[in-house]
């Protein structure tokens, strides 16, 4: 059908998705990244040896558990005021589950 609408990526809420996001694209004869690019969220540690190599958001962990030990730990010895929002800094980790678009 002319001007239907056609996915050419898939982003999922966690690396552990992607595994069976995967799985299903294979059965259904898809070829990642060739047809469609496949992103995750989490960077797990299996995330660069799923094959293809996942693309991924690397979260900070460390520095989030940190960021809430202080805190718990109260005000007098923490950083953190009260009520504060606190925004920490992901990053884009771009390996073999993304690519351009067939059509660019």
């Amino acid at each position: 059908m002319a001007g239907a609408f056609q996915a050419t990526a898939i982003v999922c809420v966690n690396d552990l998705i992607v595994i069976g996001v995967l799985k299903e694209l294979h059965e259904q004869g898809i070829q990642v990244p060739k047809d469609m690019s496949v992103t995750g969220f989490d960077n797990i540690a299996y995330s660069e040896y799923i094959r293809p190599a996942l693309t991924t958001v690397d979260i900070p962990r460390a520095e989030i558990g940190h960021l809430a030990f202080q805190a718990m730990i109260g005000p007098r010895s923490s950083k953190i005021a009260a009520g504060r929002e606190i925004v920490v800094d992901p990053e884009l980790v771009v390996r073999e589950s993304t690519g351009p678009r067939k059509d660019a």
